[in-house]
């Protein structure tokens, strides 16, 4: 960062200005020390202060301190799979990471929401690269389901019902057969 001036002469009791600025976009002015006042910062928006030194009545030494910029990656898994990593991580500025997805089983990925904005096709992983703001991930999972179809030799005897199944559940078709005619037999 700079500090502007770096050195000064500053008459006995007056006051100065001095300019504190961070190299942008990456840190951030996290505290200035001035003999037993501390200033604290320390969010990533503070990048350009004027600090103020109260009536110089001695050498006085003024101290910036920066730190890098932090921002967090916030993920929001719904039941029936998993994420790696599992919570809401904090990455330095210019991080990349890497979230994977892993659906229990009889499940998928359904949707997945990067920002509030949907990422199609959905993938099993997602990567955020050189980090330079807060993000947001939403993952949902949804049951695997299978069509049940059937057909019947002969519709103008009867007809059969199919549907729609989830992975694990029971499905039962419904056979009717018309007037004049029974279930002969069913085969699978």
């Amino acid at each position: 960062g700079i500090v502007d001036p770096s050195t000064a002469t500053i008459n006995y009791n007056e006051s100065a200005n001095i300019d504190i600025a961070a190299e942008t976009p990456m840190y951030h002015i996290e505290k200035v020390v001035c003999g037993n006042d501390t200033v604290l910062y320390g969010n990533n928006t503070d990048t350009l202060i004027t600090y103020t030194v109260q009536h110089v009545t001695s050498d006085t030494l003024v101290e910036a301190f920066f730190a890098i910029n932090t921002y967090d990656v916030t993920v929001e898994a719904y039941a029936n799979g998993t994420l790696e990593p599992a919570q809401t991580i904090t990455v330095e500025y210019g991080t990349d990471t890497t979230f994977t997805f892993t659906p229990d089983a009889c499940y998928h990925i359904e949707e997945v929401l990067v920002d509030g904005a949907a990422i199609d096709p959905v993938p099993a992983s997602y990567d955020f690269t050189n980090i330079a703001a807060n993000h947001t991930l939403a993952v949902t999972f949804a049951i695997d389901s299978f069509a049940m179809t059937a057909t019947v030799n002969d519709p103008t005897m009867g007809e059969v019902t199919g549907g729609t199944a989830a992975c694990g559940s029971t499905f039962e078709y419904t056979v009717t057969a018309y007037n004049g005619y029974h279930v002969d037999h069913i085969e699978r």
